[in-house]
């Protein structure tokens, strides 16, 4: 698991992978149609074959998940495509249309992944968690003054972590993310983490 693990399991796994199989050629035909896109020939090349019965659930999903990431998607935008929220009728979304039409959009495109699960993630360039639409695992986050931001299954697991010094602290529910950049720092919750995505054009 190269950029992404999870504790669950993924329920769907043949679903998915007989989805990513159909999607591979289509795939390939446009890599090398586009002459210009030197950069994906060689992500595809060396991410190929994306899934493999021989591997587990978790090694499938990081191979797609990587797959996208060498694409130029963006590590949560990945995981929102891939494990994507209940997103119909969802109180938090009614004032962030553009978080449904994403949801709507990319379900056309992908065959969702679903646990339970709790997945954790990075690109290199960000890292996050995510629950699937489920919500059947354990995962609270504490950020404290100095700013350290943990995520972990029960509270109580970090030796030394006080309560006067933290800031922050909540669980993930179904569905729900956090993020961190690893350039800037940059903390981000979930409603955050999905309008900044679902806004790029």
């Amino acid at each position: 698991m190269r950029t992404l693990g999870h504790n669950g399991e993924i329920n769907t796994l043949l679903g998915n992978m007989n989805w990513i199989r159909a999607r591979e050629a289509a795939d390939r035909r446009l890599i090398e149609a586009d002459v210009e896109s030197s950069h994906a020939k060689d992500a595809y090349g060396l991410l190929e074959p994306i899934v493999d019965e021989s591997r587990s659930d978790s090694a499938n999903l990081d191979g797609v998940f990587e797959h996208m990431t060498k694409l130029n998607h963006r590590a949560s935008g990945a995981i929102m495509s891939l494990v994507p929220s209940a997103y119909e009728n969802e109180p938090t979304f009614k004032n962030h249309p553009e978080i449904v039409d994403f949801y709507k959009f990319h379900g056309g495109l992908l065959e969702a992944w679903d646990g339970p699960a709790l997945l954790v993630y990075s690109d290199g360039k960000s890292v996050g968690a995510s629950l699937d639409r489920n919500g059947l695992r354990p995962a609270r986050y504490s950020v404290t003054k100095d700013g350290t931001i943990y995520m972990m299954s029960e509270t109580g697991v970090i030796p030394g972590l006080k309560d006067s010094d933290i800031v922050i602290k909540g669980r993930l529910g179904p569905g729900q993310m956090i993020s961190v950049d690893l350039k800037t720092g940059k903390f981000q919750d979930n409603i955050q983490i999905k309008s900044e995505i679902s806004s790029r054009k």
